[in-house]
């Protein structure tokens, strides 16, 4: 057997499309979601497919999408764990670790994300830490519709409610433009958003809606955040600033309003930037426990005396495939 990188420009992903109907009966999700998630991700030059391939078939996998960070105005890149899946028949045999410390010496930063006590258990015998965050955000946006919901399992709407606009000129946009480069939210450590980065995240994914909300100063977008809605919950699902133009405080008063807008009951925040975490407490949030379920690994040892309250990541909406 050969652990291998996948070669994009010059193999069938055919081979790959086979794997993925043995893990999961089907490869029809994978097929419409791999001319977004590959062929179209900005950064597709730098995508890495580990491979193990067993006489020419391939048995198992993991995808290592590109992340660039900004951090003390250097930039660090770093590699994000999707995907990742083994043939049956090839089960219980350590391809994971295989397939993952093969990425971990090829990369530097690695970052992973999930839940499933089987995959946590890898992780950490692998050398993964948790980062910090193990709390949940929540906003009660309507205390009495919440209680009314607990009580009765039936989602209570008030006829004489009515969209209101968006406090500190946001507004719902199309699509991004002019994202500056020195949007920072005070964070020692973020994930550089490039415009044609969140337009391909949030407008461009074909299996998720996500509304966009924005505010600008002439031309320049000074403020933005994203929310998904699931019923009655809304999840804060990103968001970004530039200190000098923008307050966080602006910016979680307009997606309030935007969730109430949308009949929001509460609003989910899940993020490891601690003066961010504080600031949403002031506007009401308070903590759930949660799982922990972002974690790392790196061969530089910068990155294991990080300080990760002082980064900005986020996970509002529990999509555990993607920064």
């Amino acid at each position: 057997m050969q652990i291998r990188l996948f070669d994009l420009d010059h193999e069938n992903p055919e081979k790959l499309w086979r794997l993925f109907r043995e893990v999961y009966g089907t490869d029809e999700n994978a097929r419409k979601r791999w001319a977004w998630e590959i062929n179209q991700h900005p950064f597709k030059d730098r995508i890495r497919i580990h491979i193990a391939d067993e006489e020419g078939a391939i048995v198992g996998m993991t995808i290592r999408l590109p992340i660039q960070l900004v951090t003390d105005d250097t930039e660090q890149h770093a590699e994000f764990a999707v995907n990742t899946m083994v043939h049956p028949d090839y089960r219980r045999h350590g391809l994971v670790k295989t397939l993952y410390r093969q990425a971990i010496e090829e990369g530097n930063l690695q970052l992973s994300k999930g839940t499933m006590p089987a995959m946590v258990r890898q992780l950490e015998s692998m050398g993964y830490h948790d980062i910090t965050a193990p709390k949940t955000l929540v906003f009660l946006l309507s205390p009495f519709r919440w209680m009314y919901q607990k009580l009765t399992k039936k989602n209570l709407v008030f006829p004489w409610s009515r969209t209101k606009n968006l406090p500190h000129n946001y507004a719902l946009i199309d699509e991004f433009t002019h994202i500056p480069e020195e949007v920072s939210c005070e964070a020692r450590l973020s994930s550089f958003r490039s415009t044609k980065y969140l337009n391909w995240r949030y407008k461009a994914i074909p299996h998720r809606k996500y509304e966009c909300y924005a505010h600008f100063s002439g031309t320049k977008t000074v403020g933005w955040f994203v929310l998904r809605m699931a019923g009655t919950t809304a999840y804060l699902v990103d968001l970004s600033w530039i200190p000098a133009e923008e307050t966080a405080s602006n910016l979680i008063t307009a997606a309030m309003q935007a969730a109430r807008n949308h009949n929001a009951i509460k609003m989910v925040y899940w993020g490891t930037l601690h003066t961010l975490n504080q600031e949403m407490k002031r506007h009401g949030a308070f903590e759930r426990p949660a799982v922990p379920g972002f974690r790392f690994i790196a061969r530089n040892e910068y990155w294991n005396e990080f300080r990760w309250e002082n980064a900005h990541f986020v996970q509002g909406d529990g999509d555990y495939d993607y920064l």
